[in-house]
């Protein structure tokens, strides 16, 4: 009787809220044992050579109803794996998520920023341009479907663009951290991820899911290996008769 009434009340909300959380595992695009996990601290004691783009889903409003305001941070490595970092996923106003833009580039100094022009995100990269020049803190916004413009034009739905960096995920090229998940932005993650279908992504939002699918569309700037020099004896071992240098001089 109680579920009934609930039904009544919400209607078609009803399905998505309550009856589309029980998903199983044959039906995920990805399963929690194919994401993979790595410990952001551990990592980062190595002092690891790497790129970041920074990838966004830009709501309009703050109310409680609406989306959230994403910014995803991305490490890359040499062999072209992303790390997640950190970033934001929070109910809030424009200004403050171009703050938190900013923010994030002033730290990462990322090789580039995505931002979608499509709908109602197509007057962002403006603003975002002519914060750069009152903030004087520049960074390239991608540039994707929209000619020479910045910006990332999408046209397909977004369980497409989800489809197409599934194969991604489960290659072990887009990882997330396992230590860090009281963070809103995996806390969110972690609620879309589970349930994308192949039916479609049937949770209340996937704000969050946006910003990964879009890795798909960036061909990032890889950093150099990182590599030691092997010590050998040989060479230590050498006398000055043996150089090239002390040969040509005498």
């Amino acid at each position: 009787e109680a579920v009934k009434k609930a039904h009544d009340l919400t209607k078609s909300a009803f399905d998505q809220e309550m009856m589309l959380r029980l998903t199983s595992d044959e039906e995920r695009l990805v399963t929690d044992d194919e994401i993979k996990r790595y410990n952001y601290k551990d990592w980062m004691s190595t002092r690891p050579a790497y790129t970041v783009y920074t990838t966004t889903d830009l709501a309009t409003t703050e109310e409680k109803k609406n989306d959230f305001n994403v910014v995803s941070d991305w490490a890359v490595d040499y062999e072209g794996n992303f790390r997640w970092i950190g970033g934001v996923c929070r109910r809030q106003l424009m200004d403050k998520t171009v703050d938190n833009i900013f923010d994030s580039a002033s730290r990462h100094n990322p090789m580039g920023v995505g931002v979608e022009v499509t709908g109602q995100q197509g007057g962002f990269v403006s603003w975002i341009v002519k914060e750069m020049t009152n903030r004087l803190i520049y960074f390239n916004l991608l540039s994707f479907g929209n000619g020479t413009k910045p910006g990332i034009r999408v046209v397909s739905s977004k369980l497409q663009r989800m489809n197409e960096v599934v194969p991604l995920i489960k290659a072990g090229k887009i990882m997330f951290p396992d230590d860090m998940e009281d963070h809103p932005w995996m806390i969110e993650f972690w609620n879309e991820i589970r349930l994308a279908t192949k039916k479609g992504l049937k949770s209340k939002h996937d704000d969050v899911l946006d910003t990964i699918s879009m890795l798909y569309l960036i061909t990032p700037i890889l950093p150099a290996q990182q590599f030691a020099l092997p010590a050998e004896n040989e060479m230590d071992n050498w006398g000055e008769e043996q150089y090239a240098l002390g040969n040509y001089l005498g």
